[in-house]
């Protein structure tokens, strides 16, 4: 029986998250189709039906956003030149048929498809328009051969990367950079043949990209607390919502969406006996103390990131017995030497908290759901021919889930564990 405070907390609705598809695929099911728009050679339908011939099953659907920047004049002399035909319109009213089509074509293939700008990287300096940028799943910035007559380079590179993070602020989609690497060695041979130069003549060190120490500040840079996005959680608020009704008010702490940020949980903890989360985990296994739990983000406070790392966590002086994270791979973690699975729950050993129920793998939504209602029921009867320990609640509420046909496959069920004390 639970006899302590509970803090629930769940992420339930993350601003900017996308709705994504669940899957996985093989990189030959997967393509980024340029020129999906004013060049595109064919009809869409019969351009998605090549691509579904071809055995893709997830199409990312871009096209330069400077050509619906043209004028008139200018628009007519490409078009003539590249012999295309007139498919959209310029400035807004193209954006918007272009991404009509892009939505009704989803409808009509077999295809997940992605809507994307492709954008000179020169307008990370001069600024960027908003309202195409605001209609995409995917921005990529297309970087240039020449740079004031130098290629591109790891400086360059970085600098990038750093504006990309700042846009990102403004618009959380994922966002890539088109090939910085072809477009350095396209300026060097292109130079090389104007000098006159043999190209087998051009040195590796000519070719270089990377100078020392760059790519090291390159990794830094994509840490995961850069802008991650992730979709929104609808089942964790009536996971929340039921959980709470078990624990009378004076002995449980709320919290949803923007309520859940670091600070609050951090100045709750020393008084809480049992912590839940029902939100979104992250492993990293590279750093797997930059693993995290996602939190509420506000942007004017750099100390509440949206992002409670293992690293964090360890530091933290818990009294709670049992910390519950119903989010993904939080059992996960490195071997590290002497440590064991060094991740999220690993943290939580370290800050004082004896045990733990994590899971070992993704888990969908609903099933953690319908599992976290049932466990803890199990866990706060005060009838003594159920009550249980926590590994017996568990099972139990495993047993339940099991019986449900929409959830009989063990991935549904078997993806919690308790790790350390089952008192």
């Amino acid at each position: 029986m639970i006899r302590a405070t509970i803090l629930v907390f769940a992420l339930h609705s993350v601003a900017g998250a996308q709705p994504l598809a669940n899957a996985l695929f093989r990189l030959n099911e997967i393509d980024l189709h340029y020129h999906s728009g004013m060049e595109r050679p064919v009809s869409l339908d019969e351009w998605l039906r090549m691509a579904a011939a071809d055995g893709r099953r997830v199409v990312a659907l871009t096209d330069h956003l400077e050509l619906y920047r043209k004028t008139p004049a200018e628009y007519e002399a490409w078009r003539a030149k590249g012999k295309f035909e007139a498919r959209y319109p310029l400035g807004a009213p193209g954006h918007t048929a272009l991404m009509r089509d892009f939505e009704s074509a989803a409808q009509r293939h077999k295809l997940i498809l992605f809507k994307a700008w492709e954008i000179y990287e020169g307008e990370l300096d001069t600024g960027v328009e908003a309202a195409p940028m605001g209609m995409v799943d995917l921005i990529g910035w297309h970087i240039s051969p020449n740079h004031a007559g130098a290629p591109p380079d790891g400086k360059l590179l970085l600098k990038r990367v750093a504006q990309i993070k700042e846009v990102q602020k403004r618009f959380p989609v994922p966002m890539i950079l088109f090939h910085p690497f072809p477009m350095r060695l396209e300026h060097i041979q292109r130079k090389a043949k104007a000098d006159g130069r043999d190209l087998a003549s051009i040195r590796v060190d000519e070719y270089r990209f990377f100078q020392p120490g760059e790519q090291e500040q390159l990794a830094a840079l994509r840490q995961w607390q850069s802008s991650p996005i992730f979709e929104s959680l609808p089942e964790t608020e009536k996971e929340v919502q039921a959980l709470s009704r078990l624990f009378p008010p004076t002995r449980r702490k709320v919290l949803l969406g923007s309520e859940a940020r670091e600070d609050v949980f951090k100045a709750l903890t020393s008084n809480a006996g049992t912590i839940h989360f029902a939100t979104h985990g992250v492993l990293d296994n590279r750093q797997p103390l930059y693993s995290f739990l996602l939190f509420s983000r506000d942007s004017n406070d750099p100390e509440n990131d949206g992002l409670l790392e293992a690293r964090e966590i360890m530091n933290l002086k818990l009294n709670a017995r049992m910390a519950v994270l119903s989010a993904c791979e939080t059992a996960r973690g490195r071997i590290g030497a002497g440590e064991g699975v060094v991740g999220i729950s690993w943290a939580f050993f370290i800050a004082g908290c004896p045990t733990t129920v994590v899971s070992q793998w993704k888990v969908d939504s609903a099933a953690a759901t319908n599992l976290m209602i049932p466990f803890y029921r199990f866990l706060n009867s005060q009838n003594p021919k159920v009550a249980v320990s926590k590994a017996g609640a568990l099972r139990q509420a495993m047993i339940g889930l099991m019986r449900d046909a929409r959830y009989r496959h063990p991935y549904y069920w078997a993806g919690f564990v308790v790790m350390g004390s089952d008192r």
